[in-house]
């Protein structure tokens, strides 16, 4: 499989939250200045960020939260490399913790800042789409049911199945279309072009009817921000900012790109952080599918929306959802199984230690987001990192277990026959969310689970090793914390089609086919590696060893023709460089997502050679069976080279890496 799709994670990711009985902060906010690696920064919250004049009560007391938030941070920013962080928390309409961490331009030593420094927010910023969305709702001038090409000029969603995509099934991911990867970063600017002229390039072809299964599509996103752009008669980026973020008075908060000069020195840089190594200072990434995931933003203005959400559209005077919108916005639209957590109207769910939790995770190259809101106690969490591999679901999640503790439970017995029951669950399960029709069809190799039988009653997932499944119900299973939940759907005759997660209700994993398995491939692959290989060098290595041993040449009648010979030697050398290419390019991210690469595209054109070099392998097969050239050993391995042959064409067509050139 290949490492070019960390793209389950790209844009994609979910988060937890908080609790404890306390006052909440009063309306003037001065967080004091603990000191992280001494480098954290005091935050001042103006007045104009709460909602109310006087602090109400709440379940949080800002000195202990300030004091965990800072342990966890201090700890995690060291034992982790990243160079730095921002966290913001909020409660009843007032910012309990604004607080920066670390550094966002270690060249210069400077300080994270929660109200200065702009963090690059990745698909949190699909939460400002599905708001506008829900103020067009609200005016009457979308319906969420209809048919969104009723709203589109210039661009037409294909009738490819009888049901209509509807903005509903954007805002749940549920529309089936397929995922599409390549060119989602770039270098420069120059790819940042028209929403409708970027989604009539490369609208992704519907694979399954909507509203059957969720599978995570920032093309539906950038979808219905154009539906918003071409309601409301305004290109979107300006409705956003009069719409959302001028109301809210989040000054320092952008979508555009590049970001305008007046913000741009106090955008932190993202870092690349190599094994063993210092993190090293990233290029700005340009997002071309900008609704999708390509918003900077500040702590404390991440801080006002989620204020904003949390107390029904409305921050202070300014309103940007109605309460009844903002309610409705905030409820379950979709859900796989009853048993697990679902989408509301764009936000995903989550089940925190027993409480329901709306927000979104957000992943660019190198900056790492969760937002999480809690609307049951009008709380509400942000965190952002700046280095790769950076995980702030960690400190939601262990937000999450200081505040709320999970409520105890104790695991049934295992039922006798468990082992016969075990059956129908164990197999090979694959994300829905991947590409059909280009090379980057092997992250569905990557994103594939095995469900396996971990005795007495329990499962085990090959994602996460050590942890067993408890079943609950029929089709349902617990994780033996009983913080989590997973579900599966059965079809005809009873057979297990697919599996539910609830950490991640965006993605529906489905059964893996036999001829699309990890197993299946793998095996060919090593195969042909190890047969091709043999293929090229011991021909060479056997005509240089009798030289320098002067031995005499084999027999003619003995030898196969030497046509046959070099067909079948240079295809064994073209299919070993290709695997060697695509090993290179494919395990390489930065080949795929910004677009395929010069050298890429030219090993893509080997196997288009190596089809032709294996059939006139195979016509020479057929001859040499025919007219009994060479000896019987040498025509059954030349055979067996020609049959790996062809299982490797077949296995590049299925992977769609015969003659890619998108």
């Amino acid at each position: 499989a290949t490492g070019a799709l960390l793209l389950s994670r790209i844009f994609t990711a979910d988060s937890v939250a908080l609790g404890q009985q306390a006052p909440a902060p009063a309306a003037n906010v001065v967080a004091p200045a603990a000191s992280v690696a001494g480098r954290a920064q005091a935050v001042v919250v103006e007045p104009s960020a709460t909602t109310a004049e006087t602090p109400r009560a709440g379940m949080l007391d800002p000195a202990g939260v300030e004091a965990f938030v800072d342990g966890f941070m201090t700890a995690y920013l060291e034992e982790n490399d990243a160079v730095g962080g921002v966290v913001s928390i909020v409660e009843n309409g007032h910012i309990v913790l604004a607080k920066g961490y670390g550094e966002d331009d270690r060249a210069r030593h400077r300080a994270v800042e929660a109200r200065r420094t702009l963090f690059r927010v990745g698909s949190v910023s699909k939460l400002f789409v599905w708001t506008a969305v829900m103020q067009l709702v609200e005016r009457g001038k979308v319906d969420l049911d209809a048919d969104v090409n009723r709203y589109l000029q210039g661009l037409a969603v294909p009738a490819t199945y009888q049901e209509p995509v509807t903005l509903a099934h954007l805002m749940t991911h549920t529309a089936g279309f397929e995922d599409h990867v390549l060119g989602l970063f770039a270098h420069d600017a120059t790819a940042v072009r028209p929403l409708r002229d970027l989604l009539a390039a490369e609208l992704p072809v519907r694979v399954r009817a909507p509203g059957v299964v969720a599978a995570y599509s920032n093309h539906g996103a950038a979808l219905a921000m154009l539906v918003v752009e071409q309601v409301s008669g305004m290109p979107w980026t300006e409705y956003v900012e009069r719409q959302i973020l001028g109301p809210l008075g989040m000054k320092r908060t952008t979508f555009r790109q590049p970001v305008p000069d007046a913000l741009r020195d106090d955008v932190s840089i993202g870092y690349r952080n190599p094994s063993g190594q210092e993190p090293e200072a990233a290029d700005f990434e340009y997002i071309p599918l900008a609704p999708a995931g390509a918003m900077s933003s500040t702590a404390t203005d991440m801080a006002r929306f989620m204020i904003a959400h949390l107390a029904g559209g409305q921050l202070a005077d300014a309103r940007i959802l109605s309460e009844a919108a903002a309610r409705r916005m905030h409820r379950t639209l979709h859900r796989h199984d009853p048993a697990v957590p679902g989408m509301a109207h764009g936000f995903i769910e989550s089940d925190r230690n027993g409480r329901r939790v709306i927000g979104h995770g957000g992943d660019t190259l190198w900056f790492h987001t969760e937002l999480e809101l809690y609307p049951d106690q009008g709380i509400g969490i942000f965190a952002s990192f700046n280095t790769v591999e950076a995980e702030p679901h960690k400190l939601t999640k262990a937000f999450a277990d200081r505040y709320f503790a999970p409520a105890d439970w104790t695991p049934q017995l295992a039922a006798a026959d468990w082992a016969d029951r075990a059956r129908r669950f164990v197999g090979a399960y694959r994300s829905v969310r991947y590409s059909h029709h280009d090379l980057t069809k092997l992250g569905a190799l990557a994103s594939q689970v095995a469900v396996r039988d971990a005795g007495a009653g329990a499962l085990e997932l090959s994602s996460q090793p050590g942890t067993r499944w408890i079943q609950i119900e029929p089709l349902v299973f617990r994780d033996q914390e009983g913080t989590s939940t997973i579900a599966f759907r059965e079809g005809k005759r009873g057979r297990i089609t697919h599996l539910f997660v609830g950490e991640v209700p965006v993605f529906a994993f489905e059964r893996v086919p036999w001829h699309e398995s990890l197993e299946v491939h793998g095996a060919i692959a090593g195969a042909a590696i190890v047969l091709f290989a043999a293929t090229v060098v011991i021909g060479p290595a056997g005509a240089l060893l009798r030289r320098r041993l002067r031995a005499p040449a084999p027999k003619p009648q003995t030898r196969l023709p030497m046509a046959a010979r070099a067909a079948l030697w240079l295809g064994a050398l073209v299919f070993i460089v290709l695997y060697t290419g695509l090993a290179f390019y494919l395990f390489d991210p930065l080949q795929i997502v910004f677009g395929l690469a010069p050298g890429l595209r030219r090993i893509l054109l080997l196997p288009i050679v190596g089809t032709v070099l294996a059939a006139v392998s195979l016509l020479c097969a057929l001859w040499i069976w025919r007219t009994r050239r060479g000896g019987a050993a040498a025509r059954i391995a030349y055979t067996m080279v020609v049959v790996t042959f062809i299982l490797v064409i077949w296995q590049l067509a299925v992977w769609r890496l015969f003659g890619q050139q998108g």
